[in-house]
């Protein structure tokens, strides 16, 4: 069996995702992919999607897999159609922090598009079971969404014990991104609160403000190479990870595997990685006062780091392989 690997290139996890799958069902089954990246501006006219699949030989593929979004384009006769839905712009948590005319491409271009595809398409795969039931809920669907998580690499995520953090000040880590859907404001307010005695170390900000949050102790990381992210995980006591809305992120289930506790949301797909008071902690939204009153817990409790990894093994890449397999039969 082969399958065309086919996504919009977006430089973010969905390329990781498709990037990883490849890689993990060459090694582990007997189906063999390509994965071929399509330029992002396609979102914008999907009318253009015929032309590129004319540049690819897909004679050869029993499976095309790509995004859902546009993808009815795709249904081709003799042909299975794969799609994953990676998240639910419709969310209500997510909407309140787009725009007017994002909320218009959203409502008349993209949700008519998605409705269809998911109409046509074999096989509907969500990257977490919130994310299933959401689309279920909002679109009203009867069929079956599996749910294939984003698979993380355990041999490379793992703990190291020389690089753990023993001393003052408590060491944590955030990686985030310009959304306000990541709590970054929450963030700088919780440090504030928390002062001199605690440090933060985030990743992937752009913008001036850098040394204006020193004053605070956080420092900037800037862009991470795995090697580094790994070192990063294990240098901290905790990740702190206060988003509004995930679907599945990459970096709450890392950070376990490198035997780092997670303080994070009691919404959306954390509840699904984060087990409460096992490999960290789980906060009503929005409430500044518990995540406080959680990162000083994480600092006087002791977590098993053998537990922690253990907790989140179902995330390993050979699951997200195997899962995959079983879905092509």
């Amino acid at each position: 069996m082969k399958v065309a690997l086919m996504p919009l290139k977006w430089n973010s996890g969905n390329d990781v995702y498709f990037q990883l799958l490849k890689k993990w069902l060459d090694k582990y089954t007997k189906i063999k992919s390509d994965v071929f990246f399509l330029p992002a501006f396609l979102e914008k006219v999907p009318f253009l999607y015929p032309y590129y699949l004319n540049k690819f030989n897909l004679k050869k593929y029993d499976i095309i897999h790509t995004n859902a979004e546009f993808w009815h384009y795709f249904k081709i006769k003799d042909k299975k159609l794969f799609v994953t839905i990676h998240h639910l712009i419709f969310d209500e948590q997510y909407q309140k922090y787009t725009s007017f005319f994002q909320k218009i491409f959203h409502y008349l271009w993209i949700k008519p598009n998605l409705k269809k595809t998911l109409k046509v398409a074999d096989k509907v795969v969500a990257v977490s079971n919130f994310t299933a039931k959401s689309v279920k809920k909002y679109f009203n669907l009867k069929r079956t969404i599996n749910t294939i998580y984003n698979g993380i690499d355990t041999d490379i995520f793992k703990f190291e014990s020389w690089l753990k953090n023993k001393n003052k000040p408590y060491r944590l880590i955030f990686i985030w991104n310009q959304s306000k859907r990541k709590w970054r404001d929450i963030v700088c307010e919780v440090m504030k609160k928390l002062w001199k005695d605690y440090q933060l170390y985030y990743a992937w900000l752009r913008n001036d403000k850098t040394k204006y949050l020193e004053k605070y102790n956080m420092y900037c990381l800037w862009k991470l190479s795995i090697k580094q992210l790994v070192q990063e995980y294990n240098k901290a006591n905790a990740l702190f990870f206060p988003s509004r809305l995930e679907w599945f992120w990459y970096s709450i289930a890392e950070s376990i595997a490198c035997g780092t506790p997670v303080v994070t949301t009691n919404y959306s797909s954390m509840k699904e990685i984060v087990i409460d008071w096992k490999n960290g902690f789980l906060c009503k939204m929005d409430d500044m006062n518990e995540f406080i009153k959680k990162i000083k817990e994480v600092e006087t409790r002791v977590f098993d780091k053998d537990v922690l990894r253990n907790s989140i093994l179902h995330f390993d890449l050979k699951n997200l392989a195997k899962n995959y397999e079983k879905i092509c039969t």
